[in-house]
């Protein structure tokens, strides 16, 4: 009879192969866009270069492998995960599949970037450049799948904290006023163009993934309360200020309105140094009398 050491080991290889699997397949689909979209020799970075495709392509693979991952393994392995109302799940699997999609395209973007810079005049012609891009889409459909099928709120909170850096520094760079940190960090998202349009995304995308931390850390506090007999109201406290913390980072937006963006802005320093007190005091609340 199999050891249960046997068993995981199994579970284990089962899943690294169905990864590999997802990853070629990336990479398939990576080869199809890459012959596509490159004619003859191109550059490594810059407007129709073999990174901006490797970029696109990375951002689709990853977006499509976290669709298929959260809406197939997550709902099997994880009952409660799949067992809220449709449109909780609908904006879990939206909200951590385009964070992972565009964290892929920033960091490739950024990544030939690099290689440009460190080859300087460098130039592949088309089937070098579909390589790279084949190659880019298999590893980023690889790691969407391996992170996605271990998701807890402990290590969604890594590529998130990755996603909005990255992020906010790509909105940064293409800022059209190079000085605009003498001024305020919210002029980012002011305007209507590509500096302001990443900004205010990735706020958006960054609070709706900070609802599904909640979520997971709800969760692991409910099975712990139940455990050791906690009252649930420190559940509650910690649910709903957390969940207050998500809502008011996807709103604050400067493009709206100035008046609501300083509201919201300013209300939510408030709810964050007030999550702490409101624990505390739910705690205390449940502690029996002398």
């Amino acid at each position: 009879m199999p050891t249960p050491a046997a068993h995981r080991a199994t579970g284990a290889t089962r899943a690294e192969n169905a990864h590999a699997t997802i990853g070629v397949a990336g990479a398939a689909v990576g080869l199809v866009v890459g012959l596509s979209a490159l004619r003859g020799t191109a550059a490594l970075s810059g407007t129709g270069s073999i990174g901006q495709v490797a970029a696109l392509s990375v951002a689709g693979r990853g977006t499509a492998t976290s669709v298929l991952v959260l809406v197939t393994d997550r709902v099997r392995t994880m009952p409660w995960f799949g067992s809220r109302p449709l449109w909780r799940r609908a904006l879990d699997v939206v909200g951590l599949s385009l964070i992972h999609g565009l964290l892929g395209l920033f960091l490739t973007g950024a990544l030939f970037a690099v290689f440009q810079q460190a080859f300087q005049g460098v130039a592949l012609d088309r089937f070098a450049g579909t390589f790279w891009v084949a190659a880019a889409s298999g590893g980023a459909a690889y790691i969407a799948s391996s992170s996605l099928t271990a998701l807890t709120g402990r290590s969604l909170a890594t590529p998130l904290a990755a996603f909005l850096t990255v992020g906010v520094l790509a909105s940064a760079l293409s800022a059209p006023d190079p000085y605009w940190w003498e001024r305020y960090f919210s002029e980012l998202g002011e305007g209507t163009g590509a500096s302001s349009t990443i900004f205010n995304l990735t706020l958006l995308l960054t609070g709706i993934a900070l609802l599904t931390v909640v979520e997971f850390i709800a969760h692991d506090l409910d099975r712990w309360a139940r455990a050791t007999g906690e009252d649930h109201r420190a559940v509650t406290a910690v649910r709903v200020m957390l969940t207050l913390v998500g809502v008011l980072v996807a709103l604050v937006s400067r493009s709206v309105s100035v008046l609501w963006h300083d509201v919201l802005a300013q209300s939510l320093v408030v709810v964050f140094a007030l999550t702490p007190l409101v624990l505390a005091g739910a705690r205390c609340a449940a502690c029996p009398g002398p």
